[in-house]
């Protein structure tokens, strides 16, 4: 964009834009492929309001790049997973691969699909051999292997570079690690207790990235992500798409997990999706359990007017964390210079 557009803030930041813009589309394309259209609808609307999630469509950082390489890989490998060609498996490991060198948190992403994968062998779907169209996932250890192969393909240029220059591929690494804290084991509780607080209490304190401690989620829809937490446990045994669910939250939030300082905004990323869909799970739920009350026929026709409020009042708290809340404090530290470009424009 630079090279078409000039060097100029606006070019830089085009290409967040986009990227972010069409990370939505697809989004709800892989949610109503693993669960149903509602759950879908309600996913792509928490993302697509949720201050994370445009803070960093905006700021020209390349971890924009991550969620939409992580989703094509998960609906890349799902079509593998259905019966699909191995062509699809072959794809995924490319997203992968390609992720690789969007941002250093994406190297957990591989975790993603092979817990996917380990979880679905003790599903009752993969027990049931009466599923048409769905094959063992005992007999996918050969492609499965394959697929981890073509990532370590991938990652050779990485990898090639890590052996020549040492000391420079680790000095982040060395930096945030918990396991070279004073007090390693006492670091990494600290750490998962903080990254795992950062959906409904305290969330990212760096202030170039986030309204300074604002969680993940408002507090109206806190509640909603551990029930539909205890519903994607439960859930499990009989769905693989709730396995994925938990892959996706626990090897996303992992990067978070053993890195000091905790609750930083760009190292639990990969768990952002899972987070909306969990919470959109908890929503569907709570929503079927008034929908087994009885009700006067006044109060249905209530319920759009209620849906329409709900989502008037998430846009506009998502309005004023960015444009008022976050702006405020970011302004300061643009005029010292410490931001290159512009967040705010």
């Amino acid at each position: 964009t630079v090279r078409f557009l000039g060097q100029d803030p606006w070019a830089v930041r085009f290409t967040g834009a986009v990227v972010g813009t069409l990370t939505l589309p697809l989004f709800f394309f892989l949610v109503r492929r693993l669960f149903d259209p509602l759950t879908a609808v309600i996913s792509v609307v928490l993302l697509a309001l949720n201050p994370w999630h445009i803070i960093m469509s905006r700021i020209a950082y390349r971890l924009i790049l991550t969620i939409p390489v992580l989703l094509l890989a998960v609906y890349a490998y799902d079509n593998w997973r259905r019966g699909q060609r191995t062509t699809w498996l072959l794809l995924s490991s490319c997203c992968i691969g390609v992720g690789f060198y969007t941002y250093t948190t994406f190297r957990f992403a591989p975790l993603i699909i092979l817990g996917f994968w380990l979880g679905g062998l003790y599903s009752r779907e993969a027990r049931n051999a009466k599923i048409e169209n769905r094959r063992s996932l005992k007999q996918s250890v050969k492609p499965m292997i394959l697929f981890l192969l073509l990532c370590f393909l991938f990652a050779t240029p990485m990898l090639n570079y890590a052996r020549d220059h040492k000391t420079d591929f680790n000095r982040r690494w060395l930096q945030v690690s918990s396991f070279h804290q004073p007090e390693p084991l006492k670091t990494v509780v600290k750490t998962t207790l903080k990254t795992c607080l950062m959906v409904n209490f305290k969330g990212c304190f760096y202030k170039k990235y986030n309204v300074p401690d604002q969680p993940v989620l408002p507090h109206a829809l806190s509640l909603f992500f551990p029930l539909g937490l205890i519903v994607v446990i439960r859930s499990s045994r009989k769905d693989p798409g709730m396995i994925l669910l938990l892959a996706w939250l626990f090897f996303g939030f992992l990067p978070g997990m053993i890195t000091w300082p905790a609750r930083w905004f760009s190292r639990p990323i990969l768990a952002l999706p899972a987070i909306m869909i969990i919470t959109a799970v908890g929503v569907k739920r709570f929503a079927e359990s008034l929908s087994g009350i009885q009700l006067y026929a006044g109060f249905r026709r209530l319920v759009p007017v209620v849906v329409s409020l709900v989502v008037i009042l998430l846009t506009a708290w998502a309005y004023h964390s960015i444009f008022s809340e976050w702006a405020s404090v970011i302004k300061p530290i643009e005029k010292s210079g410490a931001i290159m470009v512009c967040h705010i424009e």
